[in-house]
C-alpha cells in the first residue's frame, strides 16, 4: 500500500535506531545514489549524504548495505566517549542488526495479499504476467466473474483509540479492519469463492464469484450489450442490505458500501473499485448519510457525476432494457418526451385514445420503475435515452 516502507527503508530505520543507540553516536544510512533515507538526525533524510558537513570528517567510518538487491550504506562516526571504533566492528553489528531485523519485518501472508489487492484495485500494475504470476504465488484464483463490494469503514478503522488500552497506530488499523472482515464473513456465510482483504485508507473489499454460463472466465471480451452484470448486482444488493445494518448496529453507523459491477479482463478489477468507488462518493454527496450505494440504484445522480461515458451507456441499457424490447413503448415514450410530456399531443401524434397513451405510460412505470409523469424520474428517463441513442459514439474504456 502506498503509506508502507519498502524493505530497505524499513531496515535501514531499525539500523539507524539500533546502532545509534548501541554506539551512542550519529547515524546515516543513504541509498545507492547517496541519499539519505534514514539517521537519527533528522533534518537530513531526503537529502545528499555530505562526509564533509559531519563535526570530524576523518573519524566516519562506513559498511555496505544490501537488502533484497536493493544497495547502500550505513554511515557513522566515532562515538564521543572515547571507545575505539572500526569498519569491521560497525560491520559486525550492523550485519547483526540487519539480520534480526529483516526477520521482524517479514510480512505475513494477510500483508502481501493485502498490498496485492490494492495495487490491483487500483491498476498499478502495468503487465497482466505480473499480476497472474504473484496471484499464482499467493494462491489466489482471479478467473471470475467476481463483483466487488467496496466497505468504507474510513471513520471506524482510522479513528481515534483514546478510550482503549494504548496501541500503536499499525496494530490499531490492522486489529480495526480485522473486525470489520470478520463482520462481514459472519453475515455472508462465505465459501472459497469469495475473496477479501484490506486495501488501505480504511477500504475494505471483498470479490464474490457468481455464477454466469455466458461469461464463465474473466478474461473473455467485453460485451456491452450485456446487461447481467446490472442484475447480478440487483442481487447482491439484498444480501448487502442485511450487512450495511449488521456494521452499523454493531461497528460504526459512517461506514459505507459501494457495489462495482463485474468487468471483464484483469483490468476490469480497477474498473469495478472505480464504480464502487464512484457510487459511495456520488451516494454520500447527493443523500448526505452513509449507507449502501450502486450506480444502478442513483439515477440522475449517476448520470451527472460519472465522467465514465461508457459507464453511463451500460447504466441507461440497463433501465431501459424492458422498454427498449417493445417497439410500441418505445416509440410512446419517445415520442411523449418529444411533445413535453404533454398528453394531448402526444396522443395526436401517434393517432391513439388518451386512454391507450395511459395504459401504455403505466406499462412503462411498472417495467422500468420510472414514471413518465414525474418530473425527476422523467429527467432520468430522458437522459437514459439520450445516452442510449448514442451509444455508437461513445470510445470503449481501456
Amino acid at each position: 500500500m502506498a503509506n508502507l516502507l519498502s524493505p530497505f527503508e524499513r531496515v535501514a530505520e531499525a539500523i539507524t535506531d539500533r546502532v545509534a543507540a548501541v554506539l551512542s553516536a550519529d547515524v546515516v544510512v543513504t541509498d545507492a545514489r547517496g541519499i539519505v533515507v534514514s539517521s537519527n538526525q533528522r533534518r537530513l533524510i531526503g537529502l545528499s549524504f555530505d562526509p564533509n558537513n559531519t563535526e570530524h570528517p576523518e573519524s566516519t567510518y562506513w559498511v555496505p548495505l544490501m537488502i533484497e538487491g536493493q544497495i547502500g550504506k550505513v554511515i557513522t562516526n566515532q562515538p564521543p566517549h572515547g571507545e575505539i571504533l572500526s569498519s569491521r566492528l560497525l560491520k559486525n553489528l550492523v550485519d547483526l542488526v540487519s539480520t534480526q531485523i529483516k526477520v521482524d519485518w517479514q510480512p505475513n501472508t494477510t500483508e502481501l495479499r493485502d498490498t496485492f489487492f490494492h495495487d490491483l484495485m487500483h491498476g498499478l500494475y502495468k503487465d497482466e504476467e505480473t499480476v497472474v504470476r504473484e496471484a499464482a504465488v499467493l494462491s489466489i484464483d482471479l478467473n471470475g466473474p467476481y463483483q466487488l463490494l467496496l466497505i468504507d469503514a474510513s471513520s471506524y478503522i482510522l479513528g481515534s483509540n483514546s478510550y482503549q488500552q494504548p496501541e500503536t497506530a499499525d496494530s490499531q488499523v490492522r486489529r480495526r479492519a480485522q473486525t470489520v472482515i470478520s463482520t462481514v464473513l459472519n453475515v455472508v456465510h462465505t465459501t472459497n469463492d469469495t475473496l477479501g482483504a484490506y486495501i488501505g485508507n480504511g477500504e475494505i473489499i471483498f470479490l464474490r464469484k457468481y455464477q454466469n454460463k455466458a461469461q464463465p472466465h474473466r478474461r473473455q471480451q467485453p460485451s456491452h450489450q450485456e446487461s447481467s452484470a446490472w442484475e447480478q448486482s440487483t442481487t447482491l444488493h439484498q444480501l448487502s442490505k442485511f450487512l450495511i445494518e449488521r456494521l452499523h448496529s454493531n461497528l460504526d453507523p459512517h461506514i459505507s458500501i459501494g457495489i462495482g459491477r463485474h468487468h471483464p479482463g484483469l483490468s476490469g478489477f480497477n474498473r469495478s473499485y472505480e464504480e464502487a468507488r464512484a457510487a459511495i462518493t456520488l451516494g454520500r454527496r447527493f443523500k448526505n448519510a452513509a449507507g449502501l450505494y450502486s450506480l444502478g440504484d442513483l439515477g440522475i445522480a449517476a448520470f451527472i457525476g460519472l465522467t465514465d461515458e461508457r459507464t453511463k451507456a451500460d447504466l441507461a441499457a440497463y433501465l431501459l432494457r424492458p422498454i427498449i424490447g417493445d417497439m410500441e413503448l418505445y416509440r410512446t415514450l419517445t415520442m411523449f418526451f418529444a411533445e413535453n410530456c404533454s398528453p394531448s399531443a402526444t396522443v395526436k401524434r401517434l393517432s391513439i385514445h388518451r386512454n391507450t397513451l395511459s395504459y401504455r405510460l403505466d406499462k412503462i412505470t411498472a417495467l422500468s420503475g420510472f414514471d413518465p409523469r414525474l418530473f425527476d424520474q422523467a429527467v432520468q428517463l430522458r437522459l437514459a435515452l439520450l445516452l442510449h441513442a448514442n451509444v455508437d459514439n461513445i470510445t470503449p474504456a481501456p
